[in-house]
């Protein structure tokens, strides 16, 4: 999450010095306390906060209380609390698999995925996990490690693993 502000002098003009104190609250309560420091090319005050997958998602409050940005000249404000609401929710990632439609006894099972975020952002890091499901005869349901490979840019399954199925036994 970035929050950014831009305070201004009475007569117009943009600080760029200072800092400013910031509350980022959780929807459920109990909040950290952020810095916002200078960014000269947007001529504003930014601070961030680095989501984690075990955050609450819902509305967030972030607040620059009233005095709580002062400059190198003693100058602060705002003279009252402002604040704004985030959402933060999950994010929808899609998921193309590639793999063969039929595997002969012996032959290796192999797949691909490329996992998206919905910019077309590769996810390249975090917990993938797979299931191979088996409806056939024996019935199979093992989880599958997965790897990213970042040169091709996929999530690659094994290039084999276990599957004992035994000729007629199944489709």
């Amino acid at each position: 999450m970035d929050f950014f502000f831009q305070p201004t002098y009475p007569d117009g003009s943009i600080p760029s010095t200072g800092v400013g104190l910031m509350t980022l609250t959780r929807p459920g309560g109990g909040g950290v306390t952020l810095t916002a420091t200078y960014d000269p090319p947007s001529l504003t005050f930014e601070a961030s906060y680095q989501t984690a997958l075990d955050n609450q998602t819902g509305t967030w409050t972030a607040s620059l209380g009233g005095h709580a940005y002062s400059d190198a000249y003693g100058n602060n404000g705002p003279g009252t609390t402002v604040s704004t609401t985030p959402q933060l929710t999950t994010i929808p990632l899609t998921v193309t698999v590639t793999t063969n439609s039929t595997i002969a006894v012996g032959q290796q099972l192999k797949f691909n995925a490329t996992v998206l975020y919905p910019d077309g952002t590769p996810f390249q890091s975090g917990t993938v996990k797979a299931y191979l499901l088996y409806s056939g005869t024996p019935t199979v349901n093992n989880t599958v490690p997965v790897v990213f490979d970042t040169s091709l840019k996929l999530w690659l399954g094994p290039t084999q693993f276990d599957l004992q199925i035994l000729e007629g036994s199944g489709p």
